[in-house]
């Protein structure tokens, strides 16, 4: 292995590192697999809230959006809740807190929670793992 250091620009200069010849077990040693299948795990777990997230979204379209009583500013809520739970996100509190005083949404004010929890979840479990790779 060959290391070339451009010693003109200092201490936080460049190098260039030759790993041609360098064994293949070297390569393998460094990995973690333990950690790469947390992160699969986690790839699994927020695309499984992506889909709850838009299975939401299309409740709402059929449930809440249509209904009668639905004043203009709230459908104009819904619609806004919904293009975000199309793109994946989990809804907030102020979206839960919307979702819990429309009375044709109470039925997925439920689902709204458990999805924000899940959403908690992940993105804990994504912190964790950050922790991990950067200690």
């Amino acid at each position: 292995m060959d290391v070339n250091v451009d010693e003109a620009a200092g201490p936080a200069g460049t190098a260039l590192l030759r790993v041609a010849g360098m064994p293949l077990e070297a390569w393998t040693a460094a990995g973690n697999p333990e950690l790469f299948a947390q992160f699969a795990d986690h790839d699994r777990r927020d695309e499984r809230r992506a889909e709850q997230a838009r299975e939401l979204a299309a409740q709402l379209g059929v449930v809440v959006v249509p209904h009668p009583a639905l004043t203009p500013a709230d459908r104009r809520a819904v619609l806004a809740l919904r293009r975000r739970l199309h793109s994946g996100a989990a809804p907030g509190p102020a979206d839960r807190a919307l979702l819990e005083r429309l009375p044709a949404a109470r039925g997925l004010v439920t689902d709204a929670a458990r999805l924000a929890a899940e959403a908690e979840s992940v993105s804990a479990a994504l912190r964790r793992l950050e922790d991990a790779v950067a200690n």
